[in-house]
């Protein structure tokens, strides 16, 4: 996986760095791959997601491998000292959908969501395929392809 955590700063100064928190609201150490209840004070160097080196204001980091599909939220910090640090200020929080491969903003999910209830949808009776559009009525935003059982009809999202 590569660079799946986006922030947008003011500068390209600032030393940036992500924390990962758990719906338990522990931290996720990156050294080891345990969940953690948060250190109260002290270093968070075994806790800290690398923002790498911003170009023009982004910052871009690496979502840790080993986790799984659910919700997170992602702490971005700014390192005040030589190593991250309890006292370091936190600078953003948003709380997203880890899917495997892609962190999705809560937001953006709900958007997608409203979207398939009230923009056009098509389905082709002779497979079943379900086509749900954007605001454009051009661009699928998701495609169903329902799986007709003997007592059930499932559906895959792709």
């Amino acid at each position: 996986m590569a660079n799946e955590i986006h922030y947008i700063h003011e500068n390209d100064v600032d030393v940036l760095y992500a924390v990962l928190r758990n719906a338990a609201k522990q931290v996720r150490n990156v050294v080891t791959g345990e969940w953690e209840t948060h250190p109260s004070s002290g270093s968070l160097d075994d806790y800290d997601i690398s923002a790498g080196t911003a170009l023009g204001g982004l910052w871009s980091g690496d979502f840790p491998s080993g986790i799984d599909n659910g919700f997170y939220i992602v702490q971005m910090r700014k390192r005040a000292g030589t190593i991250p640090d309890f006292d370091d200020e936190i600078i953003g929080a948003v709380k997203g959908f880890w899917d495997g491969s892609v962190f999705w903003l809560l937001d953006e999910k709900l958007n997608k969501a409203t979207k398939m209830l009230i923009n056009k949808a098509v389905q082709t009776k002779s497979t079943g395929v379900i086509q749900y559009y954007d605001d454009d009525n051009e661009t699928v935003i998701l495609t169903h392809t329902p799986a007709d059982g003997e007592s059930t009809i499932e559906r895959a999202p792709s």
